[in-house]
């Protein structure tokens, strides 16, 4: 009894040592980033107060108070608010939409051969270029932003989807096969464990090009979000009210990576025995 649980405890003592390790190194990283943004900021307010004219750059205390003008406006909340969803539902639509599309012809030849050069015609279009397309079949309210965002999202996990399932080990598969085993058996146990890590990396990749494309589409045709914030501040040279806006704007980014990193943690658990 004792032989068995002498290795038990050592393993858990060695499991806290490691958590404690870790939460000391992301301890320490914290701090440096922190120590790293103040010096910038800093840096920053030094220049602009001195070398270069605030008109151009703004300064970090003008950022401030220019966001604390948009809280007090009333407005700021269902401006964040707007963005987000926009955002949100056309990442939901587009990964979704992605993944179905990627799987219905990477697992099928023929399929492939047939609308793979279609969709190649397709992406090679510049969606923002077209946006005001959106305009005139949509409307002017939420669905063309949202159908932007979901049409530059699709298309990038797409080909992430799609470039993984040429990754997918055909042996095993085809030992799954002579096994004996129906093709919804091998989609599980061998090609969605395979494609995961492409399904991370793809929306690493839609977040940004995604929240670019709601900003844009926001400031074309929009009266409210972030990006109407953002172009009505440029229409009025007001530098710190662009920044103040573009400092929300990465903060929504930053959410939505993080996110996806955590989702990215949980997944690896899932592929990680079809990788061994």
């Amino acid at each position: 009894m004792t032989e068995h649980a002498d290795p038990a405890r050592h393993e858990r003592r060695a499991g806290a040592e490691r958590r404690r390790i870790d939460w000391g190194g992301n301890a320490a990283i914290a701090v440096y980033r922190a120590i790293l943004l103040i010096a910038i900021l800093g840096a920053w307010q030094l220049i602009a107060s001195t070398l270069i004219d605030p008109i151009w750059i703004s300064r970090p205390t003008d950022i401030s108070r220019a966001l604390h003008r948009l809280w007090g406006s009333g407005t700021l909340v269902s401006d964040v608010v707007a963005t987000t969803l926009e955002l949100v539902v056309g990442l939901l639509i587009g990964t979704l939409l992605g993944i179905l599309v990627a799987l219905a012809l990477g697992l099928n030849r023929t399929a492939a051969d047939i609308f793979g050069p279609f969709i190649t015609l397709a992406y090679s279009f510049p969606q923002l270029a077209i946006a005001p397309l959106y305009v005139l079949w949509f409307g002017i309210y939420s669905t063309p932003k949202v159908v932007l965002v979901t049409v530059v999202v699709f298309f990038i996990m797409f080909l992430n989807v799609f470039e993984g399932l040429k990754q997918v080990d055909a042996d095993l598969m085809n030992t799954l096969r002579v096994m004996g085993a129906h093709r919804r058996h091998v989609l599980r146990m061998v090609v969605l464990p395979s494609v995961l890590l492409f399904v991370s990396t793809g929306l690493k990749n839609a977040v940004p090009f995604g929240l670019r494309a709601a900003i844009f589409s926001e400031i074309l045709i929009s009266t409210k979000g972030l990006g109407h914030i953002l172009g009505g501040s440029a229409e009025l040279f007001d530098s710190a009210g662009m920044f103040a806006a573009l400092a929300l704007i990465m903060a929504i980014g930053v959410v939505l990576n993080v996110l996806v990193e955590i989702q990215d943690r949980y997944s690896s658990r899932w592929r990680a025995p079809a990788t061994m």
